[in-house]
């Protein structure tokens, strides 16, 4: 019994001290190319490969780089308003049936354009449009501080959802300029049950003002109005901002 115990505790501590990546130490050792370490040498070079290094490209033609990641400035055939000493970032990419997809990076501001080449012809370059969320949460009282997750500056337009009367939700995307900002929503009441209807539009406005620093904003002014058969008048409901997106 013991001898067969002793033979197991050999076994048992020759697989673990010979283990992928162990080589005997107790250590990890990393991985290379020719040596194991939490993963097998040719499944190392697989996954480098798929993460080379960008190459210099300052003023090459993007329109006659093969696929791969470049990185430089002063480039032909850029987007637009590509200033010539701005660094960026290309992608060439190639498809199985031949297509090309170029995306390119402003480095400064992560801006990103796309354009594809089919048969021959390339296409115009797109903005790839983003969005992030700077803010969450129900708010309508004035003089309260929205705190921003990330500087309101990095973006050139918000989008505000506005949860108004009824609890109907509307966005409105606002290109910024300055630090104020009105913010319009409505709301058509539905019918009471057992009441006439009576035909009714109600609009509101809420004014935002940005903090320079970047950071914060807030309800300065906020209003609503009833319209009624060509009469106007101010009711008390008002509109609530429930999320600020920026976007760029």
């Amino acid at each position: 019994m013991s001898n067969e115990l002793d033979r197991d505790i050999k076994h048992l501590k020759k697989t673990i001290e010979t283990h992928i990546g162990d080589g005997g130490t107790g250590i990890h050792e990393l991985v290379n190319d020719k040596s194991a370490g939490f993963m097998a040498p040719e499944e190392h070079t697989n996954l480098k490969s798929i993460f080379k290094g960008r190459t210099s490209a300052n003023g090459k033609d993007i329109d006659q780089l093969t696929p791969g990641f470049y990185y430089g400035f002063n480039f032909v055939h850029s987007p637009a308003g590509i200033e010539s000493d701005t660094f960026c970032e290309i992608d060439v990419t190639k498809s199985i049936e031949g297509f090309i997809q170029n995306t390119f990076k402003r480095n400064y501001d992560n801006k990103t354009w796309e354009r594809t080449q089919h048969k021959g012809a390339w296409g115009t370059w797109g903005i790839i449009r983003q969005e992030r969320l700077l803010w969450k949460g129900f708010v309508s009282d004035t003089d309260t501080p929205l705190i921003f997750q990330e500087p309101y500056t990095s973006f050139e337009r918000l989008k505000f959802v506005i949860v108004g009367l009824s609890s109907t939700t509307e966005s409105y995307e606002i290109q910024i300029n300055g630090d104020n900002i009105a913010v319009p929503w409505s709301n058509i009441p539905n019918p009471t049950n057992g009441q006439a209807y009576v035909p009714q539009f109600q609009h509101g406005e809420i004014i935002v003002r940005l903090n320079k620093n970047g950071n914060t904003c807030y309800i300065q002014y906020n209003t609503s109005i009833s319209i009624i058969t060509g009469s106007v008048t101010k009711i008390n409901e008002v509109g609530k901002i429930s999320e600020i997106w920026g976007i760029k």
